[in-house]
């Protein structure tokens, strides 16, 4: 018991993610220079030095870490009171500690046993997970991307992950930044090309899977609405918006 709270304060200190990258460095070096360095490597395309970028379903930070370390302005929205916690020890990151959708207000957020699950869609861990898990609910704060761009201005690029509300989240911007990003699943495939549908002069493309990958010739609305409806089940990935 000691040691799991022991475990836990480095979790919450200035010290955890110095010592976790250290330790992936010198003993997960695959991962390192797959995921951690990979992340970097593939976002370059999207972000640069003094770009604003908002991290929309922050939850470990592994993201908003890139975008930092590409020497981005990072504004990191995470509604898990615990995960945005832990997202406030990492230096130059901004925590917006609220959900995101198409109004604010107070809103019921799904927690599970599995963070990257977590969602305010109710039952989005029987619609997404291979091993549904069990779930509780609590209140959270909710607001829109325009509140967000009002009070941090107009982000280069937005990443949306946010386990199936997606949709109510681009509902809720009004004016696009140049590029911007949102997950899908072919579970919620009618979501995913009502996302693609908000975007009609807009180029697309995307990777499929947990790991960025490179992506293909940009494609136009139609096109990627085609590619969408006839992906087999258990795909995701994520969708690349570039605005014109």
């Amino acid at each position: 018991m000691h040691l799991r709270t022991l475990l836990s304060g480095i979790e919450r200190s200035r010290w955890y993610h110095p010592i976790h990258d250290a330790y992936l460095r010198t003993v997960k070096r695959r991962y390192w220079n797959d995921h951690v360095l990979g992340l970097r490597r593939f976002y370059r395309q999207f972000v640069s030095p003094g770009s604003l970028v908002f991290d929309v379903g922050a939850n470990v930070g592994d993201y908003s870490r890139a975008f930092l370390d590409l020497g981005a302005r990072v504004v990191a929205v995470e509604p898990t009171p615990e995960l945005a916690a832990r997202l406030k020890n990492i230096r130059g990151l901004v925590v917006e500690n609220c959900a995101v959708g198409d109004k604010p207000g107070t809103v019921q957020f799904f927690v599970s046993s599995a963070s990257h699950m977590n969602s305010l869609v109710p039952d989005w861990t029987a619609l997404a997970a291979d091993n549904p898990v069990q779930t509780s609910s609590i209140e959270v704060e909710g607001t829109t991307l325009d509140r967000l761009i009002e009070k941090h201005g107009m982000p280069d690029f937005i990443k949306i992950d946010v386990e199936g509300y997606e949709l109510p989240v681009l509902r809720g911007l009004s004016s696009c930044p140049h590029c911007l990003s949102f997950e899908f699943h072919s579970e919620a495939r009618e979501e995913a090309i009502a996302c693609i549908s908000r975007f009609r002069d807009s180029k697309f493309s995307y990777f499929m899977g947990e790991e960025p990958q490179t992506l293909g010739e940009p494609v136009s609305t139609e096109a990627m609405i085609e590619i969408i409806a006839n992906l087999p089940p258990k795909q995701y990935g994520d969708i690349f918006v570039t605005h014109r």
